[in-house]
């Protein structure tokens, strides 16, 4: 029988941010490296291993003594970077653009700052991996992945070692999933591994162990350095060598065409991590896709910009990057940790905002002056900065202008727009709130002019009561749980309401796989309101209460639109419980499609909980479709009966319960829980036959990163 190859990973795995606050974790770092480097200079076959270059940034900047050595022992080959990320994110929740900003950063620092490509995936402690990450990475040069969650428990492998190929694609990569843990902090590493081997197909010849302290920085010990230097071959069939991924993936590379083959995504661990802090994850969201909103205008309007603007942009997107740690971006560090996590996601939308407005501003400087209409009261400029055209809605307040009756004219072409006169949203604004649809060519500007009401188009197939909205499309009601949704042309009905339940499961969800709490009840109807009924939207509020939480679900009907666009508005004021908003469709689900990251993923209707990125189809036995854009929510379980979008989870910051069993706290404060206080969700819905996945993926996409608009520097002509 042939030896088994031990490959002793020594590595020092940081948490930059969990159960201490971001400047203890850069503490760690510099701690870690320095240890790190002492221990190579010790030890001639001592072989180090680091991914984030987040880590070696912080290095740089703050000891350039330190960072001299670093680089020495990464030329030398005993420095192994691996990852090549900005640092280990959450591997579910982030965009696609965010994974491949993470990549395209930290490739660009290995490469000029210690003249290494890395090609070996690594995030070892993140809570599942989307099945797109393979054709991400494959497409930038990765040929390996390492990781550890799921554990066996977790999820049944074919094989520690196998191909995983990316969700609908032949991208793949070769993979390890750590059998045992990422570190082992006891100098007598036999246990550890014992248990390693014993996970792993010996066939194989080669495997990887890992040791070193983690979470809060440390790394390899002289003791376990001298543990392995003492028994290198102490153990039968098994030689232990200092080594690092590479070695491994190249070793095992000519047996590759024998691994199984795993597809899609590498679920499930830790369900509670895609809705704990539910805030931080819209904000951050938000952020992303304000600063791809940035870059792209940029990229449209180079003579606009600010000369610095990449470089701006780049800086912008390293505090997004930082915050999508797996730990911080779950929600479950410390409630101290939070206040600068908030702060610096808010400084990187606050520089993608000025951006766009000092690019879009000049914008109106450059372009020839326009003749004024003797009619123009105002005019607005639209941009859209998508590759795409845009179709969708406007909203715009116009100052100055309470009491007009007025309408929108494209000012190029003199074509009247369907306008609707909306509520300004101070009762002490002068403004005139205008609603109108837009359409947009891809990177056009089009202007807008405000006139006299006089020949504004009128017609239209909404009709508005408190009973009930309708349009072409769709007729909506309200019952005593939420709404009533009827397809016109089918009479096919589709409910929505909002159930909590009892969820007593920590701020991670260990060992839970769907949310079965005990029901705690729905809200209580309060009253419903037609708030609009005009010629482009109407809309009709359903408000409701439970216990100290309440709830408008607002549904609106656009002329003309199959989409029912659905916008909630929650305070909640629960602890240890869940809301999750109940779709009910027409007939019995028999098939769907979620999507993730840059992609979809065909998934069971086992009513297991799993990561939601931006949309869902859900396909009835009769063949009818029910697509649901829900930008706002990351998380859905689905059955034959029904999808529930889970809006919103209430543990306590920081519970882990295996450590620490939860007791009743008689200074426990509501605040001391996650996400008190006010939240927003939007969704759109429609049915139909055959509802295409990439116009649900685009308006997706469109409602997050609406157009430009501001009022241009002629916006009135003065009487």
């Amino acid at each position: 029988m042939a030896t088994l190859k031990v490959h002793m990973i020594g590595n020092a795995h940081l948490d930059p941010v969990w159960l201490w606050n971001w400047q203890a974790g850069v503490d760690e770092a510099l701690a870690a490296a320095f240890s790190a480097a002492n221990l190579l200079d010790e030890y001639d076959q001592f072989v180090f291993t680091r991914s984030d270059m987040w880590f070696h940034r912080i290095v740089e900047d703050l000891n350039p003594e330190l960072f001299e050595r670093v680089r020495r022992h990464v030329a030398s080959g005993r420095w192994q970077i691996v990852g090549g990320w900005y640092i280990q994110p959450d591997c579910n929740l982030p965009t696609e653009q965010a994974f491949r900003k993470h990549i395209e950063l930290g490739l660009r620092d290995a490469r000029e700052k210690f003249g290494v490509d890395v090609t070996i995936g690594y995030n070892v402690d993140s809570f599942g991996h989307a099945g797109s990450l393979p054709r991400i990475l494959a497409e930038n040069g990765y040929d390996s992945y390492v990781f550890m969650r799921p554990m066996k428990h977790e999820k049944e492998l074919p094989s520690n070692i196998f191909r995983w190929r990316a969700a609908g694609s032949d991208h793949e990569l070769m993979a390890y999933r750590i059998p045992v843990a990422y570190t082992s902090p006891a100098p007598d590493l036999r246990e550890h591994i014992l248990k390693t081997v014993e996970e792993v197909d010996p066939s194989m010849e080669h495997v990887m162990c890992f040791y070193g302290v983690g979470d809060h920085g440390g790394g390899p010990t002289r003791r376990q350095i001298e543990y392995i230097l003492e028994h290198q071959t102490a153990f039968d069939g098994l030689e232990l060598v200092f080594s690092h991924p590479r070695a491994f993936f190249d070793a095992i590379k000519s047996q590759r065409e024998k691994l199984p083959v795993v597809e899609g995504e590498l679920q499930m661990h830790a369900v509670g991590c895609y809705t704990s802090l539910r805030r931080l994850k819209a904000e951050i969201r938000t952020a992303e896709h304000k600063l791809i909103a940035a870059e792209k205008t940029v990229e449209k309007l180079p003579d606009c910009a600010d000369p610095d603007a990449a470089a701006k942009i780049d800086k912008a997107w390293e505090d997004v990057l930082f915050n999508q740690f797996h730990d911080t971006y779950g929600g479950t560090c410390l409630k101290s940790a939070y206040p600068d996590i908030f702060d610096q996601i808010g400084r990187a939308r606050a520089v993608a905002d000025a951006l766009v407005v000092s690019a879009t501003r000049r914008l109106s400087t450059k372009q020839p002056p326009v003749a004024l209409s003797d009619d123009a009261l105002a005019y607005a400029a639209v941009f859209n900065h998508h590759d795409k055209p845009y179709r969708g809605y406007l909203e715009h307040e116009f100052f100055g202008m309470t009491g007009r009756k007025a309408h929108l004219v494209d000012a190029e072409t003199n074509e009247p727009l369907a306008t609707q006169i909306l509520p300004a949203e101070s009762k002490s604004s002068t403004s005139l709130r205008v609603l109108c649809p837009i359409e947009l060519a891809a990177g056009q500007t089009k202007l807008l002019r405000l006139s006299p009401d006089g020949h504004a188009v009128r017609k239209s197939d909404i009709r508005a009561k408190r009973s009930g909205i309708t349009n072409t499309h769709w007729r909506v009601e309200c019952d005593e749980k939420g709404l009533t949704l009827t397809d016109v042309a089918s009479g096919k009905i589709t409910t929505v309401a909002v159930q909590v339940l009892e969820d007593l499961s920590d701020t991670w969800s260990h060992d839970v796989v769907r949310f079965q709490g005990r029901p705690l009840g729905p809200f209580k109807r309060k009253r419903v309101l037609l708030e609009e009924a005009g010629p482009v939207r109407a809309s009709l509020a359903w408000i409701g209460q439970f216990k100290n939480s309440r709830m408008r679900l607002r549904a609106r009907l656009y002329a003309g639109d199959p989409f029912v666009e659905l916008v909630l508005d929650l305070f909640w004021g629960q602890q240890k419980t869940l809301a999750k908003m109940i779709v009910e469709p027409a007939g019995p689900i028999a098939e769907r499609i979620d999507g993730i990251p840059g992609g979809r993923q065909d998934r069971p209707l086992s009513g297991a909980e799993f990561p939601l990125h931006d949309w869902t189809r859900l396909r009835s036995a009769d063949g009818t479709d029910l697509g649901l854009i829900a930008p706002e929510v990351y998380a859905i379980d689905v059955d034959q009966q029904e999808a529930r979008l889970t809006l919103i989870r209430s543990p306590r910051y920081a519970l882990h319960m295996d450590d620490v069993p939860e007791k009743q706290d008689p200074a426990q404060f509501p605040n001391d829980f996650l996400d008190q206080g006010e939240h927003r969700y939007r969704f759109l819905l429609r049915t139909g036959q055959n509802i295409d996945l990439e116009q649900l993926a685009r308006i997706a996409l469109q409602i997050q990163q609406p157009p430009v608009h501001w009022d241009p520097p002629y916006r009135r002509n003065w009487p």
